[in-house]
C-alpha cells in the first residue's frame, strides 16, 4: 500500500475515489432509508385490509343478529317433532346462502332442525357460545370453530327463545363460513405470493390462502408466525417467516367474539415484492456512481498526466541534469503563470 501511495498519481486517484465515497454512502443510506418506508406502507396496506375484514365481520355480526330475531318466532320451529321444520329451514336457507347451516336448538343443545339435517344425531351443549347464551340470556357471537355438522371453519351466532314465564324454549342458530373472507380477498388485488390466514386463540388454523387444503385445522401454536400472532394480543405488524418458509411482512387484527374468545387474520406480503423497487433503484444508483467514480478515474489518470505529470517530470528530469553538471539542461516547458509555469 505505501509504495502504491508513492505514486503521485495513485494519490490523484485515491483522492478522486475517496471524494466519490459519500455520495455513494449516501446512496445506500437513501436506499435503506427508502426500504423502512416501503416496508411501513406495505404493512399499513395490509393492516388496512386486516381491519376491513373486522369491519366486515361485525356487519355480518350484526345481521346475524337481525336473521336470527326475525326466525325466533316463525311457527315452523316451534314444533320440535315437526318433519316440516328441516325442510323449511332449508328452503329459508336459499335466501341467505353466506350461512353455511341455519339450526333450531332445544334446551338440552340437541339441533332437532336444521338445514343441513345430520344423519347423526348433534349436540352443541358443551359448545362455549351455548353455555355463554345460557348465561346472558342474548345473542351471542361464538368463537370461529369447526362446524359439527358443516365440518368446516364456522364462526356461529345464536339467540335464544323464551315463553312467558322466561323459560327458553329453544334457540336459533346460524353459521357463518369464511366464504365471506374469500369474496373480500377476491375484490382485493394483493400481490403475487402474498398470504391471508386466519387462527383461532389456540392456533389452529381456519382459513389459509394460498394452499387452503394443506393447512386449515392444523394446531400450530409453535410456529414462528403464530406464536408471534398469539403473543401480540391485539392488532400490529411484524416482519416473519410464514407457514411456507416464506419471509413476509404480516399486519394482523383481532377478529373478536362476546364469548371470551377470539381470533386473528393477518395478511402477509413476501419482503421481496415490497422491496423490490427500492431495491432496484438502489442498485440503479449505486451502479451509475461506481460507473461515474470509475470514469472520473480514467479522466483523472489521463488528464494529472498531460497537465501535471508531463511538467513535473520534465522539470524533474532538468533539475537532475542541472545537479549532474549539465548546466545546458532546460525543462521546455512552456512559461506560464501557475505553480508550474
Amino acid at each position: 500500500m505505501a509504495r502504491f501511495l508513492s505514486s503521485l498519481r495513485s494519490r490523484l486517484m485515491l483522492l478522486v475515489l475517496l471524494s466519490a465515497l459519500p455520495a455513494l454512502g449516501l446512496t445506500l443510506y437513501t436506499g435503506f432509508e427508502q426500504r423502512r418506508i416501503a416496508a411501513e406502507s406495505v404493512k399499513e396496506s395490509a393492516l388496512r385490509l386486516t381491519r376491513l375484514a373486522a369491519t366486515n365481520q361485525a356487519a355480518l355480526a350484526e345481521g346475524a343478529r337481525q336473521m336470527l330475531i326475525s326466525m325466533a318466532f316463525l311457527p315452523q320451529l316451534r314444533d320440535s317433532s315437526s318433519s316440516e321444520c328441516s325442510a323449511f329451514l332449508a328452503e329459508l336457507h336459499k335466501s341467505y346462502p353466506s350461512y353455511s347451516v341455519l339450526a333450531a336448538v332445544t334446551p338440552e343443545g340437541d339441533i332437532y332442525c336444521s338445514s343441513s339435517p345430520s344423519t347423526e344425531p348433534t349436540n352443541i351443549a358443551d359448545r362455549q357460545y351455548f353455555q355463554e347464551m345460557l348465561q346472558t340470556r342474548d345473542f351471542v357471537i361464538g368463537d370461529y370453530i369447526l362446524g359439527r355438522i358443516s365440518n368446516e371453519p364456522v364462526l356461529p351466532f345464536i339467540y335464544p327463545v323464551y315463553d312467558e314465564t322466561g323459560q327458553l324454549v329453544y334457540a336459533v342458530l346460524a353459521t357463518l363460513d369464511l366464504d365471506w373472507l374469500d369474496s373480500l380477498i377476491s375484490a382485493v388485488r394483493l400481490p403475487e405470493g402474498a398470504a391471508i390466514l386466519t387462527v383461532d386463540d389456540q392456533g389452529t388454523i381456519l382459513s389459509r390462502f394460498p394452499d387452503p387444503d394443506a393447512w386449515v385445522g392444523k394446531q400450530l401454536p409453535e410456529a414462528p408466525l403464530i406464536s408471534a400472532l398469539l403473543s401480540r394480543k391485539g392488532e400490529g405488524t411484524l416482519e416473519t417467516t410464514g407457514l411456507d418458509g416464506v419471509l413476509r411482512l404480516y399486519a394482523f387484527t383481532i377478529l373478536e367474539s362476546n364469548s371470551g374468545g377470539f381470533a386473528y387474520v393477518g395478511v402477509g406480503i413476501p419482503e421481496n415484492i415490497a422491496y423490490a423497487e427500492v431495491n432496484r433503484a438502489t442498485l440503479r444508483n449505486a451502479v451509475s456512481i461506481v460507473a461515474v467514480t470509475v470514469l472520473a478515474l480514467i479522466a483523472a489518470s489521463y488528464i494529472s498526466k498531460v497537465l501535471l505529470l508531463d511538467q513535473i517530470y520534465a522539470l524533474l528530469n532538468s533539475t537532475n541534469r542541472i545537479a549532474g553538471g549539465d548546466l545546458t539542461a532546460r525543462s521546455r516547458v512552456p512559461y506560464k503563470a501557475g505553480e508550474l509555469g
